[in-house]
C-alpha cells in the first residue's frame, strides 16, 4: 500500500472536500449499479453532518470534478437521476486509485482521531475502514462495543462486548 504525502493540499484541495469526495465514493460503491439520487445523496449528508449540512447539485458537481481530478474515477448520472461510478476498475483492487482511495481513507480517519494517537496503532488495511470511525468514537467515549465475529473455522458468527482501549489494524 502506498501513502501518499497530503499535507500539500492544505493550499489546494481543502481536507473537508477530499473528505465529501472519499464519502461519496464510499456510498456510491455500496450503492452498486443501482446508484443514488441527488436527494438521497443530500439526505444522507444531511444525516451523516447531524442536519448542518446537505449535498446541493452545484457542490455534487464541483466534488464529481474533484474525483476524476484526484482519483480518474467518472461519477455520472446516465439516466439523469441516478448517479454512479461509471469506471468501477479504477477501484479494483490492485489499482492506483485503490490504494490512494485507501491512503486518503486512512490519513482522514487520523487526522479525525488525532488526539488518540496514542491509543491507535495504524498498519496496513485492507478491510473495514468503513467501521473505523465507530472504533475511534468508542476510544474517545471510552464506551464498549458489541461485535459480531466469525472466525474462519467456525460455522456461525458470535457476539461480543468488547471495551475498546487501543486500535491496532493489521492487514486482512
Amino acid at each position: 500500500m502506498f501513502i501518499y504525502n497530503l499535507s500539500y493540499m492544505s493550499n489546494n484541495f481543502c481536507l473537508k472536500q477530499l473528505a465529501t469526495c472519499v464519502w461519496i465514493l464510499e456510498e456510491l460503491q455500496k450503492s452498486g449499479d443501482a446508484g443514488l439520487t441527488l436527494a438521497q445523496l443530500d439526505n444522507m449528508m444531511r444525516d451523516r453532518t447531524k442536519g448542518k449540512e446537505g449535498l446541493s447539485r452545484s457542490s455534487l458537481t464541483r466534488r464529481r470534478k474533484e474525483i476524476q481530478m484526484f482519483f480518474n474515477v467518472s461519477v455520472e448520472s446516465p439516466d439523469k437521476k441516478h448517479y454512479c461510478i461509471m469506471n468501477k476498475e479504477q477501484l479494483a483492487l490492485d489499482t492506483l486509485a485503490n490504494d490512494l482511495l485507501a491512503s486518503v481513507q486512512e490519513y482522514l480517519f487520523l487526522d479525525t482521531y488525532r488526539d488518540l494517537k496514542p491509543l491507535i496503532q495504524p498498519m496496513e488495511i485492507k478491510n473495514g475502514m468503513e467501521f473505523l470511525h465507530v472504533i475511534g468514537d468508542a476510544l474517545r467515549s471510552k464506551n464498549k462495543l458489541k461485535i459480531r465475529y466469525q472466525k474462519f473455522s467456525d460455522t456461525e458468527p458470535y457476539e461480543a462486548i468488547v471495551h475498546p482501549y487501543c486500535l491496532k489494524a493489521s492487514m486482512g
